[in-house]
């Protein structure tokens, strides 16, 4: 079947043929499907605090890089066996723009292993919990934490409910308090903190208005004040059931998760009720061990849950983040330099490419000593973009002109293995100057800042867009401009 395959290829679709691209991809889904099988069996609920949305073990990294390299060298032992650009064989118009589509999607699909592998945990963990259940749970673990008192400034009198601790005393800790009382120091807020302090009432369950769980969606969780008005219903009409029934709601929640967890959901529910103040009397433990005696009995693992939150939010439909985007970029970017390379190989003779490579391995010498020894962080992008248009201009004049075919194949080498970082180093350097711009009013205003200098203010502000656009703009040159200068330099006389 294989052999009949090839034949049909060979005679209708040369290019696929030449490129084996139907073979690889074959060979490389059956791949992802087993990483993301992988994925899918190594989460579970009890797991879900030990993952991380970003990197993986490097034995799994190890694992998916090897498998890479075996892919991309048994396909190239094929690849490069036929060359029917070197052959002068008669080409299409487009040819060798597909050809470069081709080389591109098989690197990117043998590169993107671990990929598949993400997205198997992602999609176990979206069926353990859904984004609905989720923002329950959060918005149940927010209510009960108000009972599970862990950190004493969480209750402070100074605690203000629209931003948490009052800005001017945000710097303030429980484990500063002591301290603070008895500094005497005149500072205005020292004054007003060691008056707060003073008073029977300074840490109060009344006094707790915190969101202890974040989403990623803002307006999905309970917010400050909805948490803040019913402590406070709660604690006023000495509604013990509704504390205890909401704790041994976090309890479960922990439990669900194989969250750590040592609560006594009566005895916490009593807690608030001690005085008539409502002060703290007792502090949940978030370490598992604690050498002190007199340590509290009960403990909560708060780390761990908030480590499970925090992935469930992030592998949510809802979820903003941004780092997964950033990875797919870089792989994007490895791809187009692995693509970059195979094409030059492809187009120019072994001595032009050879050449190239060892030239191009000076030149960074070169402009690392350049860069260790003048200290200076424009300089090298200065130099790096000079060298780009030097390397440019001498090796088209030589392509139209027809002369020094060796000269103007290496120097196309070089503008080319460039070009994916030229816009970015532009965008560099003109963030560089809009930091170090002088500031036009005297006192520095960021937003006056930003007017003042608009560019460089959208370019700080949009790198990443600008890094999107210079991968496009890379992949289109590549593709549609260079091959033609490749085709050009061909033809040439040989020297």
């Amino acid at each position: 079947m294989l052999k009949k395959l090839n034949q049909y290829l060979l005679t209708h679709y040369p290019l696929l043929w030449n490129t084996r691209i139907v073979q690889v991809l074959l060979v490389n889904a059956i791949i992802h499907l087993l990483f993301f099988f992988g994925g899918w069996v190594s989460v579970d609920a009890h797991n879900l605090q030990e993952k991380d949305y970003y990197f993986y073990r490097g034995s799994l990294t190890a694992f998916s890089v090897l498998c890479s390299i075996v892919v991309l060298i048994g396909w190239l032992i094929f690849y490069l066996r036929n060359n029917a650009f070197k052959s002068f064989y008669q080409l299409g118009k487009w040819h060798l723009t597909k050809e470069f589509a081709l080389i591109l999607l098989i690197v990117f699909s043998s590169i993107t292993f671990l990929e598949s592998y993400g997205y198997g945990e992602r999609t176990k963990a979206r069926r353990i919990t859904n984004y609905t259940q989720l923002v329950q749970e959060v918005n149940t673990v927010n209510l009960a934490k108000a009972f599970i008192p862990t950190d004493k400034s969480d209750y402070f009198i100074l605690n203000h409910c629209g931003n948490g601790f009052d800005e001017k005393v945000a710097y303030v800790r429980a484990v500063d308090y002591e301290d603070t009382l008895n500094n005497d120091r005149n500072d205005t807020n020292f004054i007003k903190i060691r008056n707060a302090m003073r008073r029977t009432d300074a840490f109060s369950y009344l006094h707790y208005c915190q969101t202890w769980a974040n989403l990623d969606d803002t307006l999905s969780y309970r917010r400050n004040n909805q948490i803040t008005h019913t402590v406070k219903d709660w604690i006023v009409n000495k509604r013990k059931d509704s504390i205890t029934a909401s704790i041994k709601q976090a309890i479960a929640i922990c439990k669900k998760y194989g969250i750590g967890t040592e609560l006594d959901a009566a005895a916490l529910a009593a807690l608030p009720f001690v005085d008539s103040n409502h002060t703290i009397s007792r502090l949940v433990r978030i370490n598992d061990y604690d050498g002190d005696l007199n340590a509290s009995p009960y403990y909560l693992d708060e780390y761990a849950l908030n480590r499970t939150f925090d992935y469930l939010d992030r592998c949510s439909t809802h979820s903003k983040t941004v780092g997964h985007w950033a990875r797919l970029l870089l792989e994007l970017y490895f791809m187009l330099g692995i693509g970059i390379l195979l094409l030059c190989y492809r187009r120019f003779s072994k001595k032009v490419f050879l050449i190239s490579i060892i030239g191009a391995g000076v030149w960074c010498i070169v402009l690392g000593m350049v860069a260790a020894g003048t200290r200076s962080e424009t300089g090298l992008g200065i130099l790096y973009l000079f060298l780009f248009g030097l390397f440019t201009a001498i090796a088209l004049a030589a392509l139209y002109a027809k002369r020094s075919k060796v000269l103007a194949g290496v120097l196309l080498n070089w503008h080319i293995y460039m070009i994916p970082t030229v816009f970015v180093a532009i965008a560099f350097l003109i963030v560089y100057n809009y930091n170090h711009a002088p500031h036009l009013y005297g006192v520095y205003d960021s937003a006056r800042h930003c007017m003042d200098y608009p560019i460089g203010c959208w370019v700080e502000n949009n790198f990443e867009i600008i890094a999107w656009g210079n991968l496009v703009f890379s992949l289109l040159y590549t593709g549609f401009i260079f091959n033609r200068f490749a085709k050009k330099w061909h033809i040439m006389p040989d020297e």
